[in-house]
């Protein structure tokens, strides 16, 4: 599938990749059947997410970015697929479906305030979206994934 994104960049959505091996992860998160949310400090309420650092697998910086952005530990978690920005330089993010075990209160939530949990996305108000909570291709994914 084909989107365009905020940006007017093409972006792919691949649901048939069949293993995680790009250099950024997305996570659509829930707890008790809330969506779990973190405020960038920059960019406003979106899904946690972020780079793999060197020598880690992508599962690792799933669960890594799920503790340092929202202290969040996973219940379990479902490989949807992978989606490619088609920008100056293209690049690849994996996107995983988590249902959280536990929040645990951080001292430091690095680039974000922590976490937010919300019964839907349209209880955050349009302004203080990240443009990755008003991306098309995530609200797709979203909207596949259901609840």
């Amino acid at each position: 599938m084909r989107f365009i994104d905020l940006e007017q960049h093409e972006v792919i959505l691949n649901l048939h990749k069949a293993q995680p091996d790009a250099k950024h992860v997305l996570m659509i998160t829930t707890y008790n059947n809330n969506y779990v949310l973190t405020q960038h400090k920059q960019r406003g309420y979106e899904f946690p997410g972020g780079k793999v650092e060197a020598n880690e697998s992508t599962i690792e910086a799933m669960h890594r970015e799920l503790l340092e952005e929202i202290g969040g530990l996973a219940k379990s978690y479902r490989y949807i697929g992978a989606y490619t920005v088609m920008c100056e330089h293209p690049f690849e993010k994996d996107v995983f479906q988590v249902e959280l075990e536990h929040l645990t209160p951080q001292q430091d939530y690095y680039e974000t305030n922590g976490p937010c949990i919300v019964a839907s996305l349209d209880d955050i108000a349009e302004q203080d979206k990240s443009r990755l909570l008003k991306d098309p291709c995530i609200l797709h994914i979203v909207n596949l994934l259901g609840r």
